[in-house]
């Protein structure tokens, strides 16, 4: 039974040994096969050993770098770096995961690098583990992409200022209304912190925040003289138009929903669609104090301006009633501690 348990026991153990032999020789022939750059450093930052691929990239052949450091093979400076990125894994045992220029076969690329500690069978730390992926061309398909969205916006924006002017060309009286409230609405964006692209989307639905008044009567948009009830409709059907003008149109922020939603109140006394509190658009918020302080300071064919003292009056009162408490907060804040003017 012994001499038999012995046999077994060698028998086991030479397969163990043989299983172990197979899974390193699969993952010598993954790691030369895979199209990234891989290193193995000690804990003195000396190479143990690299892919093909490495080596390639250094110019070299794979034993070559054996026993050699970083400073063998790059600028004192980018040495430096690479170092103090191992040291950084070996001490804090974390990985590092960074995108960088450097120089691959000569040629300065984009890199997305990834370091990770190497540890022993006892998972004590004995060095540095690095994988390199070659990324130029996803970053300059990034860039190309970056730049054909940068036309994109610039030419929405030329359509939407060609919008804006038909819409004044009708309305003299109301000329530069919508770039005062734009000018306002951003501004109030601003103050509350909100990020520049989410300023340049108000900013924009500012521009043709009154798009829809295409559809209403010249005549009706100049009368001099109080709106009846019917003409008043006409005029409050304004937003649901604009919407429908822009609805199809995909822009990267919600600019149709905006101008929909910029008469809407917050107690729900607004049009078109009666929405209260935060179902109303933050950005619709921000164009509807813009746009009441904005034609309260101004002059209209069936009112004189109350100017701009009692239109801020008008959205104090009202503040966290009619208009979003820190909207109006910040609109004050603007006129009265900052200095803010519509030009």
């Amino acid at each position: 039974m012994k001499g038999r348990k012995k046999t077994e026991d060698v028998t086991e153990r030479k397969q163990a040994e043989e299983a172990l032999r197979r899974s390193e020789m699969f993952n010598r022939s993954l790691v030369e096969h895979l199209p990234h750059l891989i290193f193995i450093k000690d804990r003195n930052l000396v190479y143990l050993s690299c892919n093909a691929n490495y080596a390639h990239s250094l110019g070299i052949k794979p034993e070559e770098i054996v026993g050699k450091d970083d400073f063998a093979f790059y600028p004192s400076e980018l040495a430096e770096k690479y170092r103090a990125d191992d040291r950084t894994v070996i001490d804090t045992g974390k990985l590092i995961d960074i995108e960088e220029k450097c120089q691959v076969a000569g040629e300065e690329r984009w890199v997305h690098t990834i370091k990770v500690p190497y540890r022993d069978e006892q998972g004590n730390i004995i060095g540095v583990l690095g994988i390199f992926e070659d990324i130029t061309e996803h970053k300059q398909v990034e860039e190309e992409r970056r730049q054909n969205t940068q036309k994109l916006i610039k030419a929405m924006e030329s359509t939407i200022e060609a919008m804006a002017t038909t819409v004044e060309m009708r309305d003299p009286h109301t000329a530069g209304h919508q770039q005062r409230v734009t000018s306002l609405a951003s501004a109030i964006a601003r103050e509350i912190d909100l990020s520049e692209d989410q300023v340049r989307g108000i900013s924009l639905a500012g521009i043709v925040h009154d798009i829809g008044k295409i559809s209403v009567p010249a005549e009706i948009l100049s009368k001099p003289g109080r709106l009846s009830e019917i003409e008043f409709s006409l005029i409050k059907v304004h937003p649901q138009v604009g919407y429908d003008i822009l609805k199809d149109i995909q822009f990267p922020w919600p600019i149709a929903q905006t101008i929909l939603q910029h008469h809407e109140r917050m107690d729900g006394s607004g049009y078109p669609a009666g929405l209260c509190k935060e179902a109303i658009l933050l950005e619709a918020r921000i164009l509807a104090v813009a746009d009441v302080v904005e034609a309260m300071a101004s002059h209209r064919p069936y009112r004189a301006a109350i100017g701009l003292d009692g239109a801020l009056e008008e959205i104090s009162m009202n503040s966290g009633i009619l208009y979003d408490a820190d909207v109006v907060g910040a609109c004050i804040r603007l006129f009265k501690e900052k200095g803010f003017k519509f030009e």
